[in-house]
C-alpha cells in the first residue's frame, strides 16, 4: 500500500486501500485481473470497464475495518448505496477504484497514460 484513501459515508469514515493479498482476492471475485481493467490508454477507458461487480469486490476487500474480507453482495451494495446517497455518484466510485490500484504503487502506468477524471469528491470542491 502506498496511500490510503479515505470514504466519507455521513459522519463516518472508511479507510481504502490494496494490499497484494486484497488484489488477489479482488481478482478472484471479479474473475479476471486488476491489469485487464487497467490497460487501457486513459483512466476513462478503465472507468468504461469497471462494472458493479468490481466495485463490489473493492469494496469487500479494499475497506480495511472490522468486516475487511467479510462483506456479503448484499453489504456491499448496500455500503455503494450509502456512498452515492451520501452526494457522491457512480463515476466517483469507479474513480475510488482506478485510484486505490494505483495508489498501490505496483503498477506503472504505460506511456501517454493520462491520469485525469480520478478526483474524490473532495478534491473537486
Amino acid at each position: 500500500m502506498k496511500e490510503q484513501i479515505t470514504i466519507q459515508i455521513k459522519d463516518k469514515q472508511y479507510p481504502l486501500y490494496l494490499t497484494i493479498g486484497d488484489l488477489r482476492m479482488l481478482e478472484r471475485g471479479i474473475g479476471h485481473s486488476v491489469l485487464s481493467i487497467m490497460s487501457g490508454n486513459t483512466v476513462d477507458d478503465a472507468v468504461s470497464y469497471i462494472m458493479t461487480d468490481e466495485l463490489v469486490e473493492l469494496i469487500r476487500w479494499g475497506i480495511h475495518d472490522d468486516k475487511h474480507g467479510k462483506r456479503t453482495d448484499d453489504e456491499c451494495y448496500d455500503f455503494l448505496q450509502a456512498y452515492c446517497d451520501s452526494g457522491h455518484n457512480y463515476d466517483e466510485a469507479t474513480a475510488l477504484f482506478i485510484r486505490a490500484v494505483w495508489n498501490t504503487g505496483l503498477f506503472v502506468p504505460l506511456p501517454g497514460l493520462k491520469q485525469k477524471n480520478v478526483r474524490t469528491a473532495e478534491q473537486k470542491k
